[in-house]
């Protein structure tokens, strides 16, 4: 009997450690996802106030920098329309923005200093 419950909890034991191993494999890396979270929140800040912003994307093949005015954003994609006036809209997943750069107005300056 006492090998039994012995060899049942080894079983527990080993099975919670491999859904806790494989649960972390699968998952992002809590520090990427915290600067996801931090990316989308300029973003998302960036198209409320209509800054202008600076993107810098990096896919598998290179990495670019675009600049221009957010129109719309999703959890996934957003909108860009770029300075100029020729090029068209890009559509840029969110996964593959590294770093968000913004031109405030003064008066967005001043309400943050205020806070």
């Amino acid at each position: 009997m006492e090998t039994n419950k012995t060899v049942k909890k080894l079983k527990n034991f080993i099975s919670a450690t491999s859904k806790e191993f494989f649960t972390a494999l699968l998952e992002d890396d809590p520090k990427e996802k915290k600067e996801q979270e931090i990316i989308f929140q300029k973003i998302t800040r960036g198209k409320d106030n209509q800054n202008l912003v600076v993107l810098h994307v990096i896919n598998e093949k290179e990495i670019r920098s675009f600049s221009g005015f957010i129109l719309k954003v999703t959890k996934e994609t957003i909108l860009l329309k770029p300075l100029d006036e020729k090029s068209s809209l890009k559509l840029i997943q969110v996964k593959n923005i590294k770093k968000v750069s913004m031109l405030e107005t003064v008066t967005e300056q001043k309400k943050r200093q205020l806070i």
